[in-house]
This record gives C-alpha cells, structure tokens and sequence, in this order.
C-alpha cells in the first residue's frame, strides 16, 4: 500500500509535530527519502517515482519548501542530505544514471553523468566532503572540494 503522510513525532514528548504529505503531484508515490539539516533546518527530502522530482519538507511545520529540486527522468531511487563542498546539500540518484547534487536556495543542480543509463541505487554524503555513488555493479567515491570541483578519491 502506497504512503499518503508521514508522521513526524518529537521523540521527548512523544507528541505529534506534523503530518507530510509526500505524495507527489500528478500521482505516484515517494520512491525515497531522507531526513537531514540544511542550514540548521531539520528537513525531509522525497524522491518520486512518476515525475523525477525531489521536494523537501520542513520537519517542524510539515510544509514543503520551495519548488522541487532536481527533475531526474525517471524515479528518484535515493537520496542524501549533508556538507559538500563547505554547504549543506541534497544528493539525488536517478533512474535515468544520473546523481544530481541541489540546494533550495539555487535554482540549477550539479549534474554527475555516471556513464552508464542504469540506475544509481544508492547516493551517501559522508566525511570530509566525501560522496559515494552505487550502481548495481559499481562503487564511485569521489571528494568535493569548495569550488565543486571532483576528484575520484577511490582511485587515490
């Protein structure tokens, strides 16, 4: 059964804060999410089966903010929210091959090309500006430095 809204409980009182409304517009479901901070906001992202969008939600209030971010072709299959290159960001990986890198205050994304039309199943924003993308069959680890510039740091 497909999710229409999330829950989202204060852990402390055990109170509900809010209620998300991830479905996404035009139909489907949310294929993934993720919760994380932006700029010390804490904040879910949704990843939609339908119309390759991610949108974020403000955990606090239930609204979404903004517009959505990154358009895929294709389902979002994976999300991740953390610091790349000295700032807050959202990291989508796609049906269409593609990992794409978003912020709400920016209107364009950052666009890694993966070489391959298959899936990026997995997307981990990790230490020290470390992004790692998972196809099926591959595992790419690059570092992001504060101009956005990439180096594959799983080939040293």
């Amino acid at each position: 059964m497909a999710q229409r809204s999330v829950p989202v409980w204060d852990l402390a009182t055990r109170e509900l804060i809010a209620r998300l409304d991830v479905r996404p517009r035009g139909g489907g479901t949310s294929q993934s999410m993720a919760v994380g901070e932006l700029d010390g906001r804490r904040v879910v992202a949704t990843g939609s089966n339908i119309d390759g969008n991610v949108r974020l939600y403000d955990l606090q209030t239930g609204e979404m903010i903004g517009e959505p971010l990154a358009r895929h072709t294709g389902a979002v299959m994976s999300l991740a929210i953390g610091p790349l290159g000295g700032r807050d960001m959202v990291v989508s990986g796609g049906e269409d091959g593609t990992a794409r890198i978003s912020r709400p205050d920016e209107p364009s994304h950052r666009t890694i090309d993966t070489g391959t039309r298959s899936s990026v199943s997995d997307v981990l924003v990790g230490p020290g500006s470390t992004l790692v993308i998972r196809k099926w069959a591959s595992l790419t680890v690059l570092r992001v430095a504060n101009d956005f510039k990439f180096f594959d740091a799983s080939h040293g």
